[in-house]
């Protein structure tokens, strides 16, 4: 890639049903493309120029399948996404003519899916099974699912609930055979060939990633939003924003202000609060109407317990949840600390879960023309939005806006 194509695209795909935007007069006038490491889906936004009212010739109804493949002049892959429309409610004429513009919204195939079914189902095995299942047998989806084993097995009943709840009473009982705090997302991602595919891995494995972008992104903050190297546009930060804590030493040695999850109470609180049982008294009058009052005069969180029921492959001990649910709060607070933002030129190779290196200036060069000191720092993209726009619009038709945390703690920010 050369400086000269820093912000330039091209659609390999843009198709709405049966109707193929790139073959028609047809102008997208804005787009914009969600992916994110902490959501389970992928969605888009998309304002069209219709000059001669085709959407409307097509009767978009609005369950249209859409497909959107975007590439960049001299990049490796392109990016591949489908979705399913959502919402097409937003029409406006232009002038006295057939001309319209119309905003479509949309969201992946799977969210609807899981919307419109329930789980009957009861699972007795690994939860990483357990997830690429629900993927597979209840969102009904094609894409790959990649996943990292986990510990043991766990025991749960859908009940009749929606996946994506099923999916939510699961986050606390991944136990990770690698990883202490395991730290699960399920998210979707590209693979290599850039079409989508779903992702159930722990933080600290993507932190890890050999795989990902080897570029480095250059930063100088005495340039403000203009050129920042002397190198090739494409990999110059156009904007950067990070938190005052982002280039702080040692990890592991940083105290946090984030809260902390008490398994005794089975709630967040703050690191220097130690958790106390609220003490109530209770007379031991058997079932007498008198003890039933007092009974019932207490709020339920403070009662006793009257018994419990012990399920072996739920057993706490056994499987690990009550030491890894302390060890995930106290990671994830630390994460919480360590994000910043940066807007780039776009580029469809990079993707969430990547791991990439971000270089900035300290200070501008010297009078003798030394090369500035760097500080350098490993980063795990946790968000991602594609924008494009009109071929004038600056910096460029098309940027990412990238949301990322600092990638690993035993190393500190180097320069």
């Amino acid at each position: 890639m050369t400086s000269a194509v820093a912000g330039t695209y091209s659609f390999t795909t843009f198709k709405i049903g049966k109707l193929d935007l790139t073959s028609s007069k047809l102008q997208v006038v804005d787009c914009n493309i969600y992916e994110s490491a902490m959501d389970h889906h992928t969605y888009a936004d998309v304002t069209v120029f219709d000059p001669a009212d085709e959407l409307g010739k097509n009767q978009i109804s609005g369950d249209e399948d859409v497909e959107i493949g975007i590439e960049v002049p001299g990049g490796q892959n392109p990016a591949n996404f489908k979705f399913k429309m959502l919402q097409n409610t937003d029409h406006r004429h232009q002038g006295a003519l057939k001309a319209k513009t119309y905003t479509f919204h949309m969201c992946s195939p799977e969210l609807l899916k899981g919307q419109s079914t329930s789980v009957s189902k009861s699972w007795n095995k690994q939860s990483d099974e357990i997830v690429k299942d629900i993927v597979k047998d209840y969102w009904k989806s094609d894409k790959e699912v990649e996943t990292e084993q986990t510990d043991s097995k766990t025991r749960i009943v859908g009940n009749n609930n929606p996946p994506h709840l099923v999916l939510d009473q699961l986050k606390d009982r991944h136990v990770s055979r690698e990883n202490k705090a395991s730290a699960y997302t399920l998210f979707e991602t590209r693979d290599d060939n850039g079409d989508q595919k779903f992702k159930f891995v722990t933080f600290e494995n993507l932190m890890k990633n050999k795989s990902s972008s080897s570029q480095t992104y250059k930063h100088n903050p005495m340039m403000g939003a203009q050129s920042s190297t002397t190198g090739d546009d494409m990999w110059n930060i156009i904007e950067l924003n990070l938190p005052q804590t982002f280039n702080t030493m040692q990890r592991w040695s940083s105290a946090t202000n984030q809260s902390t999850y008490c398994t005794a109470s089975g709630k967040q609180q703050s690191k220097d609060i130690k958790y106390k049982d609220q003490e109530q008294e209770f007379k031991y009058l058997g079932q007498s109407p008198v003890r039933k009052a007092e009974w019932d005069e207490v709020d339920k969180d403070k009662k006793p317990w009257r018994h419990t029921i012990i399920d072996k492959a739920n057993d706490k001990d056994k499987t690990k949840i009550a030491e890894m649910r302390s060890k995930k709060a106290a990671y994830m607070g630390r994460l919480l600390n360590d994000r910043g933002t940066m807007r780039i030129h776009g580029n469809p190779n990079l993707k969430v879960g990547d791991v990439i290196k971000i270089q900035i200036s300290s200070q501008s060069d010297d009078e003798e023309g030394n090369e500035s000191k760097q500080i350098t720092a490993k980063v795990l993209i946790v968000n991602l939005r594609h924008n494009i726009g009109l071929p004038n619009q600056k910096p460029g038709p098309y940027t990412m806006i990238v949301e990322f945390i600092k990638a690993g703690y035993e190393e500190s920010v180097g320069g």
